[in-house]
């Protein structure tokens, strides 16, 4: 059931809890496409139409932002502000009464410990029953509202970490790693320190922490049938290796229109893989549940332990490629090591590794500072993000698209 059409034994309790917050309930009647609806309350006076956003399926996303986040969607007044809060909160109330399976996805630069996230997309799923996450008879695509949050608001942060933390909504994501260290570690010069939990890594279901299948990949497995007209592949929307190769952020702000509605597509890519693909075994994603709780367990207690490999495993590939790419992992690299430096202190560090293992990071960032040295790339230390091309003025030297240092930065 959507949010929007509870029965009433629902919506009765829900009176009852949430008078005391501006009736939410009634939020939570409002008809999404801009229809008839309750204007007893604040929050009933915001039309939905105006701060809703539609993914390539025509499902309907609430833009959560006090500012301009998606291009063409006016920012919303005090008023309009605060009912959108209470009807997100209502949805979120929703899930939690459900324990309800939800989609998550977010959008961001260079995502894990020293990168940072602007987006957060989450939707109810259908596919996966909640006790057990096995998988469920398909019905289709649910329609059910989502929520697209930008996360430059301190309100959009905090519902983004009351759905994180809640062990009552699973969270099905593709690809958690970058995501979850963002939300514990990230922004760099203030920390969100979201301790996400009951995270499903669906793509650890198919794959392996150190071997992943990429989400392209997955979908080939699809059948033709299965795969909407309507929704477009897989390709990269945003060209991320050409801006994250010079420390420059890749995502513009707002959010162009397809760039938004690319996020929200992936929600409905990962449910097309819940919906046609199973995992081995009897177990559904229990298995899959248990490896992202023991890697995020790493993650908020040994951080240092849990780049370590991903680091390795980025300096080989530095080693084999070459141009913008070798650029970028060089940018990763020192992005990283200089993060790990300021979320654990100094004396610590050596104490999460064994052996030769610091000496051997240490020689990996060498690497990566000699690769950035050859173009002229540096990274502030503050770990702060050159502006989008689009903002940059000075014209890029070089054939092959080189800047200096300085010239990238705010």
């Amino acid at each position: 059931q959507s949010l929007q059409h509870l029965p009433q034994s629902a919506m009765a309790k829900k009176r009852k809890g949430t008078a005391a917050v501006g009736n939410a309930s009634k939020v939570a009647r409002m008809d999404l496409d801009g229809g008839k609806k309750d204007t007893s309350c604040v929050a009933a006076t915001v039309n939905p139409a105006d701060f809703t956003a539609k993914s390539s399926l025509g499902v309907p996303f609430l833009v959560l932002s006090e500012r301009d986040f998606v291009a063409g969607r006016r920012p919303p007044s005090r008023e309009e502000w605060q009912g959108l809060q209470r009807t997100a909160a209502t949805l979120v109330s929703f899930w939690v009464q459900r324990n309800a399976v939800v989609l998550a996805d977010f959008e961001g630069e260079m995502p894990g410990i020293g990168g940072e996230l602007c987006c957060a997309a989450f939707q109810r799923n259908l596919a996966i029953e909640p006790k057990g996450l096995r998988q469920l008879q398909s019905q289709g695509f649910c329609r059910d509202m989502g929520l697209l949050i930008d996360l430059r608001c301190v309100e959009g942060v905090g519902l983004v970490r009351q759905i994180m933390e809640s062990p009552a909504i699973t969270k099905m994501i593709w690809g958690a790693d970058g995501d979850v260290a963002s939300l514990r570690y990230g922004p760099p010069a203030a920390p969100f320190s979201i301790s996400s939990a009951q995270v499903v890594d669906v793509q650890l279901a198919f794959s392996t922490p150190s071997r992943r299948l990429a989400m392209a990949k997955m979908l080939e497995r699809l059948p033709s049938e299965a795969k909407p007209v309507d929704l477009p592949s897989k390709d990269a929307a945003i060209d991320f290796t050409r801006s994250h190769a010079f420390n420059r952020r890749a995502l513009q702000l707002p959010l162009p229109t397809q760039v938004a509605t690319y996020a929200m597509d992936d929600l409905h890519r990962l449910d097309l893989v819940l919906q046609h693909q199973r995992p081995s075994g009897n177990a559904g994603y229990m298995q899959a549940l248990n490896v992202t709780d023991a890697l995020h367990c790493v993650l908020f207690q040994k951080p240092v332990v849990y780049c370590s490999d991903q680091l390795r495993r980025w300096h080989v590939t530095l080693h084999k490629i070459t141009g913008l790419g070798r650029q970028m992992k060089a940018v990763q690299i020192k992005r990283t090591m200089m993060a790990l430096k300021r979320c654990v202190p100094a004396d610590k560090i050596a104490t999460q590794l064994a052996g030769t293992e610091l000496a051997e990071l240490q020689a990996i960032e060498a690497d990566a500072d000699k690769a950035l040295a050859e173009v002229d790339v540096i990274i502030p230390d503050d770990l702060s993000l050159g502006a989008h091309e689009a903002q940059v003025t000075t014209a890029e030297a070089g054939a092959q698209g080189q800047v200096t240092g300085l010239a990238l930065f705010d």
